[in-house]
């Protein structure tokens, strides 16, 4: 008789532990619930694990439709339903399992993962300080709290996907179509946006869009804002398109076409900082070309007008209102001064004054993560306008010099790339230019969409420029067959 040998390996025990893990939650769910599951709960589940089966078995095709519905998800929140907001949520978790799965398969298989150490260290320190909270035990602040909870959660979920997008498997044909599905999906919202100005803003509120919130205007002008919830981060999805298009591909009517689009939805966007971030992807792309003196020049440009640009806001007469203390909401008069107060005392800037005090995580605990809009007379706690004090804020200069030591490396891995003429090297270097010169006057790291789907991209750009790792082998090729006896 023939000796037989268990059909579950090593190598496919993370996929069944998590279908175990998924049918056990169901089951207890179902059992709390009287044993009815909503339509929602259900489609919900089978979403998740199309999610998941998707980055596994076909990873390219999930970047792919990950990218436009990430782009479209502020729209679908306002116009189809706010609870739409979670889907981000599960799809990030679903992908980090999938990526999970593929390197425990890995390992069964005897295949490493050929990964930057360093960058992973660094990744993990910095989510390290934010669960942590450092500075709010310091300085006696509440821990572990909602605004805590949303702190990391929105820190950590652009860091794993980054971290999926290396694991991948297919590197090269999924980075492939990432560029492809970013520049269509930013040649859509453009045109979305151009169409924003010949309908008006009046016109967008009775669709169910709200003034002060998607709806801005300078002076007379609309100020067009696509399928995202703010013009800024319309402005900043359509420069990862002219990066994808520019220095992924730049000969050709389709790319003079895809240019032309882009940059009049931009225009109609009116956000001053995308000049300058516009000028740095053209130095790349002369850097490209091998005008290393220009493209020097341009950079250095763009670096210096971003530092004037913030310097010369904190004059302005914008009015934020954010929370000073549990009781106390505190209005102040530009961008700088309102830094001042968010940043509380010196003391508290080596761990911060506690992740979630003030910020973006602050006010998801008070709204909840389906928020689409403030109501009159509500405060605003979204207070700091920059991604670097956001992050002084949070976890103090330690977590700054992490995040920088982090920003630092995926830099020098890029630029490694393109000496090794790798296109796909300047294509990441310019979704990083735009990454950091948007951060200097907006709290862009922890942004949706684009700092999802900017580290995303990242992360598979940089895995298609590393050296080649062997494919999983098909199951007949490591799976032992029995044996006679």
């Amino acid at each position: 008789m023939g000796r037989l040998r268990p059909a579950v390996l090593g190598a496919d025990a993370a996929t069944a532990a998590v279908g175990a893990a998924l049918t056990l939650l169901t089951a207890v769910w179902s059992t709390r619930a009287g044993g009815t599951l909503t339509l929602g709960i259900l489609l919900g589940l089978c979403t998740f694990l199309l999610v998941l089966v998707g980055y596994i078995v076909v990873p390219h095709v999930a970047v792919a439709l990950t990218i436009p519905y990430f782009a479209a998800l502020p729209t679908l929140k306002v116009l189809v339903s706010p609870q739409l907001g979670a889907t981000k949520d599960v799809v990030t978790i679903a992908a980090a399992l999938g990526a999970g799965v593929l390197l425990v398969q890995r390992r069964g298989a005897r295949l490493g993962w050929r990964a930057d150490r360093p960058l992973i260290v660094l990744v993990l320190l910095l989510i390290g300080l934010y669960v942590l909270d450092i500075g709010a035990g310091v300085t006696g602040g509440s821990r572990f709290g909602p605004g805590w909870f949303h702190g990391v959660r929105l820190v950590s979920e652009p860091l794993l996907l980054l971290l999926v997008g290396l694991s991948l498997d297919d590197p090269r044909r999924t980075f492939r179509w990432a560029v492809a599905s970013l520049t269509a999906t930013a040649c859509g919202a453009a045109l979305y946006g151009l169409l924003q100005q010949v309908l008006g803003g009046a016109r967008l509120v009775d669709l169910g869009y709200a003034y002060g919130a998607q709806v801005r205007t300078i002076g007379p002008y609309l100020r067009s804002f696509g399928t995202f919830d703010e013009p800024f981060d319309y402005a900043a999805f359509l420069l990862f398109g002219i990066a994808a298009v520019l220095l992924w591909r730049n000969r050709g009517l389709f790319v003079a076409l895809a240019l032309g689009l882009l940059a009049f939805g931009l225009l109609v966007s009116f956000v001053r900082t995308a000049l300058l971030i516009g000028l740095a992807l053209i130095g790349l792309w002369l850097a490209r070309q091998g005008r290393t003196a220009t493209a020097v020049l341009l950079l250095a440009a763009a670096l210096f007008g971003g530092v004037a640009t913030l310097i010369a806001s904190s004059g302005g007469t914008e009015t934020r209102t954010f929370q000073g203390s549990s009781s106390t909401y505190l209005t102040v008069n530009g961008r700088t001064q309102s830094w001042k107060v968010a940043l509380g005392d010196s003391s508290d800037w080596a761990f911060g004054r506690g992740v979630g005090v003030v910020g973006t995580a602050a006010e998801r605990a008070r709204v909840g993560v389906s928020q689409t809009r403030l109501a009159p007379n509500q405060p605003n706690l979204a207070a700091v306008d920059s991604g670097y004090f956001a992050t002084i804020a949070d976890v103090g200069f330690v977590g700054l010099i992490v995040q920088l030591s982090l920003l630092g490396r995926l830099i020098v891995l890029a630029r490694g790339a393109t000496a090794r003429r790798q296109q796909a090297g300047w294509v990441v270097l310019g979704l990083l230019a735009v990454v950091l010169l948007d951060a200097v006057t907006r709290a862009s790291f922890t942004g949706f969409p684009t700092a999802f789907l900017g580290m995303l991209v990242v992360g598979v750009g940089l895995a298609a420029t590393a050296p080649e790792r062997p494919a999983l082998p098909p199951r007949a090729e490591h799976e032992p067959s029995p044996t006679a006896a």
